[in-house]
């Protein structure tokens, strides 16, 4: 059964959504596509914020884009859903991003434990426990950080007050939001992307679970069905355009 089956919520046409209340906006149409909205930017603002409240009213002309998380990444696109007819459904949820007490990250519902973590692998690529065994055995791999009870790498941390950018792609990586890091601050590799990382196993691997280095991690116990969540993410999808900190820099 489709995820848009699953979930209980009035069904509305993509042209009728005016997004016009919280972020996250959390949507998913007819062929499972999930969108998470959680930003936009106008002629006077650009907000990407857990949770913000924006209210459209008088001001709705202003709106040059909206800002969406996918894959571990922020996409930018001009209309919602792209600009295309679809049907949908709004999910009733809020976004955890890590905090210094618990670096996890997720989807909070009402929709049940298996729903969320479907969710959540929409918007973040893994969920928090198959992205922290994915790190593991790549370390164990190519062992690029001490393996040792007193190694602080690598692992899943946020920056609480400054926006990076990915030290593989250049990707933006707004303050909140969760990346991977192999180094201390200002040192290669202290920050990497969701996306970014995910790329470089794909690149790694080929896509292919008959690979080398896919038949590596099989060997160190890493779970084959996070190396296939992987494989199923895409480059760009339609009328979507991934935020880089030049973009940023020319906003700010």
């Amino acid at each position: 059964m489709k995820l848009y089956d699953l979930v209980d919520a009035e069904e509305l046409l993509s042209t009728e959504i005016v997004i016009d209340g919280h972020f996250p906006a959390i949507y998913i149409d007819e062929y499972d596509t999930v969108y998470c909205y959680n930003g936009l930017i106008n002629d006077e603002r650009f907000i990407f914020m857990p949770n913000v409240v924006w209210y459209k009213d008088k001001r709705q002309h202003e709106v040059n884009g909206f800002f969406r998380i996918k894959d571990g990444r922020i996409v930018f696109e001009k209309e919602v859903f792209g600009g295309r007819k679809v049907k949908c459904k709004r999910i009733d949820a809020y976004l955890h991003f890590p905090m210094p007490s618990d670096m996890s990250y997720h989807i909070i519902s009402n929709l049940g434990e298996e729903i969320e973590e479907k969710l959540t692998r929409a918007i973040f690529g893994l969920t928090y426990d198959e992205l922290n065994e994915l790190l593991n055995c790549f370390n164990e791999i190519f062992k690029i950080c001490p393996i040792n009870i007193y190694s602080r790498y690598p692992r899943i941390t946020r920056s609480s007050k400054n926006n990076h950018c990915c030290d593989i792609s250049n990707l933006w990586i707004p303050r909140e939001f969760p990346y991977i890091t192999f180094n201390t601050s200002n040192y290669y590799y202290s920050t990497v992307s969701l996306y970014g990382f995910y790329q470089n196993i794909n690149f790694l691997t080929q896509r292919s679970m008959d690979s080398y280095i896919s038949n590596l991690f099989i060997k160190v116990g890493l779970n084959p069905s996070i190396l296939e969540s992987v494989f199923k993410i895409k480059i760009d999808g339609y009328r979507e355009f991934p935020v880089y900190e030049s973009l940023v820099m020319e906003i700010f």
